[in-house]
């Protein structure tokens, strides 16, 4: 019974927890790896590659959009079927 109830809720903690530790590794990357999108944005911008930069924040947005829309939105109309999406 609590369940049904608690599932918007869960469906909103599942997205803004993706969302927070998908930030958190890119800046991880960014600081301490030595490859990934991370890096490769930061390593453009160190030397002063604008379309490598321009490129790695295209493709982390691209990624995170794809995650949202082919894994949370199809978990929400799943669970969710009485919601409108």
């Amino acid at each position: 019974m609590y369940l049904p109830a608690s599932l918007p809720f869960l469906t909103a903690a599942l997205r803004i927890g993706f969302s927070q530790g998908w930030r958190a590794l890119v800046a991880a990357e960014m600081i301490g790896a030595s490859q990934g999108i991370g890096w490769m944005v930061s390593m453009g911008g160190q030397i002063g590659n604008s379309s490598q930069v321009l490129l790695g924040i295209v493709l982390i947005g691209l990624l995170a959009w794809l995650m949202e829309s082919l894994v949370f939105r199809r978990i929400e109309r799943h669970y969710q079927a009485w919601r409108v999406n």
